[in-house]
């Protein structure tokens, strides 16, 4: 006969968070706005990026994502970062110029 101890944390779903296929996370913008990703630990941020940017309205590679206050690479993974359930990414719209055309300095 089996004994049901020892089973425990074979792939069930009390296994650890290092073992977690998926992950829950949330992406903060500027004005506070917050949008909800679920995602593979192995998704490469590119990819979040992406689909943020699309949600939004603004050009992909204008965004940069900031964890913990450190910049989010396009390879990073939430696995490599040590991410876990409900944290928060920051993301900044990168702004370019700042003068209106036809407008000159005082």
């Amino acid at each position: 006969m089996s004994n049901p101890e020892s089973g425990e944390n074979q792939g069930g779903p009390s296994s650890s968070s290092e073992h977690k296929e998926f992950i829950k996370l949330k992406v903060k913008g500027q004005e506070g706005d917050e949008i909800h990703f679920r995602l593979k630990m192995t998704t490469p941020f590119s990819k979040i990026k992406k689909n943020y940017a699309e949600r939004v309205g603004v050009a992909a590679g204008s965004i940069r994502l900031i964890f913990d206050g450190n910049p989010v690479s396009d390879s990073d993974t939430p696995r490599n970062l040590s991410l876990e359930d409900d944290d928060i990414i920051e993301a900044f719209v990168e702004q370019t110029g700042g003068m209106l055309p036809g407008l000159s300095a005082c």
